[in-house]
């Protein structure tokens, strides 16, 4: 089967990594997850950010995050 998002427990692991990071701001942890699965989603895809599904947001927005 094939996987397209992040399993409760990966994301909980990721999350813990995240936060120790100094410098780097989480946010809403729901929507820092959403940004990590269209990352996740655009790698495994290897489609362009404009093919992005909407379900993970702007690509736009998605993208210029990405960027930064």
């Amino acid at each position: 089967m094939k996987r397209i998002k992040l399993s409760d427990e990966e994301w909980t692991r990721i999350l813990v990594s995240l936060k120790k990071l100094p410098g780097v701001h989480i946010g809403l942890p729901d929507i820092c997850r959403q940004f990590v699965n269209a990352i996740l989603w655009i790698l495994r895809t290897g489609a362009q950010w404009r093919v992005l599904p909407s379900t993970y947001g702007k690509w736009n927005s998605i993208f210029k995050r990405f960027s930064r």
